[in-house]
């Protein structure tokens, strides 16, 4: 039995304190909260051991494998680092970070350890992106020449500010999709060069980025087009364009669930063909469960389409790109 503690009593806590009690090798051993209350209405939903109003005392707790980091952005780096020094396995809520500094002590942490890691990106889960993966590596739409995808919610007013907005908070889930499609079509330096231009604008509230697009040509000629945005919405597209054809995601590819999954394939010329998948739970679900089987297997990260810390890195190199873009456009 795998014992989970988990930091943070927000909605995401919640969200994946539901997989947890939904997959039978896992449990919840404990759970920390700023807020003595808010422990105790995480307790009342949910068969947790201990409650904490202290974050490292978790973290010290014994009885604790594995910390599920679902801390606000800016603090990820901080619980990540202590957990793994602890001798801890961790979940850690996306984005992995705020910025390249932050960033780079994580990827060190985890790169010094030998216990498990991954960043919560769940979707990558499911098995709607191994399909989504398969497709790709299969040239079922031929060469990968074009992706297009924004994901929109309105979702400022729930956000704490020290997020830094809309590219790290939602922009997030296409940059890590666009990321996974590439590096399938692509498997060697996709990344090592390329041009990047941004447009974006700045909340009067908090001073984030809350409105971008992103434009990307890769040193392959592959072009992408990402945009984000967290005022408005709940929006989602995604698109790849091959030479013989183009796959569409219908249903939103960055909340799967176990119906009513579906990918539009369209090969130039011929009949639109509609590919409907369904699973056994959401992607929160996947998630818990191949985290639980990998530290069985003594693993440290997971392989296919989820990420190692690399592609973690790589993937916020592209979102604080994007952000330092993004504001420059604004003047």
């Amino acid at each position: 039995m795998l014992r989970w503690g988990i930091l943070g009593t927000s909605f995401i806590s919640d969200t994946v304190a539901q997989a947890i009690v939904n997959d039978l090798g896992s449990s919840i051993q404990a759970v920390a909260g700023r807020r003595q209350q808010a422990v105790d209405q995480f307790r009342d939903k949910f068969p947790v051991v201990t409650g904490y109003t202290d974050f490292q005392a978790l973290i010290n707790d014994p009885e604790v494998d594995l910390v599920y980091v679902g801390l606000p952005n800016h603090l990820h780096h901080q619980y990540i680092i202590a957990a793994l020094e602890a001798d801890k396995h961790v979940l850690s809520e996306k984005s992995l970070s705020i910025d390249i500094d932050k960033t780079q002590q994580i990827v060190d942490a985890v790169k010094k350890s030998t216990n498990f890691f991954i960043e919560g990106l769940m979707y990558l889960h499911h098995p709607l992106v191994y399909q989504l993966q398969q497709l790709i590596q299969d040239k079922t739409i031929g060469e990968l020449k074009s992706i297009s995808g924004s994901y929109c919610a309105d979702i400022a007013k729930f956000v704490n500010p020290d997020s830094k907005g809309a590219i790290y908070n939602l922009g997030c889930y296409p940059i890590s999709l666009m990321h996974l499609m590439i590096k399938t079509a692509f498997p060697e330096n996709a990344f090592e060069n390329y041009q990047l231009a941004a447009q974006g604008s700045i909340s009067e509230k908090d001073h984030n980025i809350c409105d971008a697009s992103l434009s990307l040509k890769l040193s392959n000629g592959l072009t992408a087009r990402i945009h984000t945005a967290e005022t408005y919405g709940m929006a989602h597209q995604f698109t790849l364009v091959g030479d013989k054809g183009t796959i569409n995601l219908l249903s939103n590819p960055w909340l799967p669930e176990a119906k009513d999954n579906q990918i539009e394939l369209k090969l130039y010329d011929q009949p639109t063909q509609l590919i409907e998948l369904d699973a056994e739970g959401d992607a929160f679900l996947y998630q818990t469960r191949q985290v639980r089987q990998a530290i069985e297997q003594g693993r440290q990260f997971l392989p296919d389409s989820c990420p190692t810390i690399d592609d973690s890195q790589q993937i916020m190199r592209l979102l604080t790109d994007w952000e330092s873009a993004a504001r420059a456009s604004c003047g």
